[in-house]
């Protein structure tokens, strides 16, 4: 009898022991997908935020084809993200790699994608913008939304199912300026054009 209950004793702590290592893993597996999927968001927020001010300038401005590398240039000037930011991201899918190496692997220099098309802008500003560079420029652009997106929401599934339902809502409607930028643009927009005028009356 003493040998069947210290068996069955052996027995339950090792399913203890077991459930607690799982839980544990599970744990710090969804910290670490919380932390690279919050720095992503921001890196996807940054990068997609200044395509579309691009897009409502131009909607507000006349903007030569040949500049629009060097508007992209300042934009990523005035607007820098931290390089911190990118340094969690990476420390955060290293470790990540130890409990889901697959997810890791899926998951690893997505935060890279945005600078890739950043250094694009910086050549062909820097190379005097040649008249076919541009049409390049819509091309690469257009790579990064599916690509932060198809991430962000894998990261989000992974953490949890109302982590990812939040995710897509973010995804589906993060797609316009906040009002109070727009409202800038307008006034700035009003002020060119008095200028303009000015202009053509002298």
């Amino acid at each position: 009898m003493d040998i069947i209950e210290s068996s069955l004793l052996i027995l339950l702590g090792a399913v203890l022991s077991s459930i607690a290592f799982l839980w544990k893993t599970r744990t710090e597996r969804k910290k670490l997908i919380a932390t690279a999927l919050s720095d992503l968001l921001e890196i996807r927020h940054y990068a997609l935020g200044c395509e579309v001010v691009l897009k409502e300038v131009e909607a507000k401005i006349a903007i030569p084809a040949e500049a629009k590398p060097i508007l992209m240039e300042v934009l990523n000037s005035v607007l820098p993200i931290g390089d911190q930011i990118h340094s969690r991201y990476d420390s955060a899918i290293s470790e990540l790699s130890k409990l889901d190496p697959l997810l890791a692997f899926r998951m690893r220099s997505k935060n890279s994608v945005p600078n890739s098309i950043h250094l694009a802008h910086q050549c062909f500003a820097q190379a005097g913008i040649k008249a076919q560079a541009p049409d390049a420029l819509p091309l690469l652009q257009s790579k990064i939304a599916p690509l932060l997106n198809d991430a962000v929401e894998e990261l989000a599934k992974h953490h949890s199912l109302y982590t990812y339902w939040r995710v897509r809502r973010i995804v589906r409607n993060d797609d316009a300026l906040p009002a109070e930028f727009s409202k800038f643009l307008d006034v700035v927009t009003a002020q060119l054009g008095d200028f303009k005028k000015q202009e053509g009356t002298s």
